[in-house]
């Protein structure tokens, strides 16, 4: 009988282990979603910014050229 009752505590413990493993994995893999996301935000931002600069330039050489 008590070795029933250990037996059933140590599957609730593994189950409830397992679990927590499952969301720690999860956790870690949005974590890396987001700082992909972040990564490829600030390349867009960096990308944007330069073709900006670009456009400014050519419309300034443009009218430099009048």
């Amino acid at each position: 009988m008590e070795l029933d009752v250990i037996v059933m505590e140590m599957d609730v413990e593994i189950s409830v282990e397992m679990v927590m493993l499952k969301e720690l994995v999860l956790l870690v893999f949005l974590s890396i979603l987001n700082l992909l996301f972040f990564i490829l935000f600030l390349i867009n931002l960096n990308l944007l910014f330069q073709l900006l600069l670009f456009l400014s330039y050519n419309f300034s050489l443009y009218y430099h050229n009048l």
